[in-house]
């Protein structure tokens, strides 16, 4: 799957279905063997063939599911909100989250800083817990679609969830930082040991 998907290889083969066959065929031979020089690994190489194109399609399907409910939940989520941009300068802008009744729900800055984008997301009380995701995404729609790389993310929402950013090989958010580093410090491992 991960050579189906690395541009620089066959770059002639553009139809991704032809790209998983072609990478499955090419790995094929060089892990197990050419089926053209060894006619007895045909059964091998269409039962492991048939196995990852099902294996495949259940993914994509697993995908299309996935993909439709994030559209849905952020369609929930923005039905009574929208985004409005406040001010906008050379290296930063800042968006207001605003409800029907224009009263403002929590605020965005975008810093076009360097190496990346910065972006600090502070949240009302009032929006829903894990409202943070659907701002993200959001603003990776509409506002850094142009930005490539990463763009750092910190979220306060009823105090601070912590820094993200957006992994690319699964697309998913990610802590910038060890999520259970504070509790590999506890108060007693600072105390001296005992001395008998």
């Amino acid at each position: 799957m991960r050579l189906s998907e690395d541009e620089a290889w066959a770059p002639d083969v553009a139809d991704r279905q032809e790209r998983v066959e072609s990478a499955f065929e090419h790995a094929f031979e060089q892990l197990i063997g050419s089926t053209k020089q060894q006619p007895k690994l045909l059964p091998t190489y269409h039962r492991f063939r048939n196995h990852l194109l099902r294996m495949w399609s259940a993914f994509q399907e697993a995908q299309a599911e996935h993909d439709k409910a994030e559209r849905e939940s952020a369609e929930r989520f923005w039905a009574p909100l929208r985004l409005v941009r406040s001010t906008r300068g050379r290296e930063a802008e800042a968006w207001s989250i605003v409800n029907v009744d224009d009263e403002r729900r929590g605020e965005v800055t975008v810093i076009w800083g360097e190496p990346h984008p910065y972006c600090l997301v502070v949240l009302d009380d009032a929006i829903e817990v894990g409202g943070w995701e659907q701002v993200i995404y959001r603003l990776e729609q509409e506002i850094l679609v142009e930005e490539p790389g990463v763009v750092s993310y910190a979220v306060w929402h009823k105090g601070f969830v912590g820094e993200y950013y957006r992994c690319a090989d699964c697309g998913e958010l990610h802590s910038q930082f060890d999520e259970d580093a504070g509790k590999e410090l506890r108060l007693d491992d600072l105390e001296p040991p005992d001395e008998p």
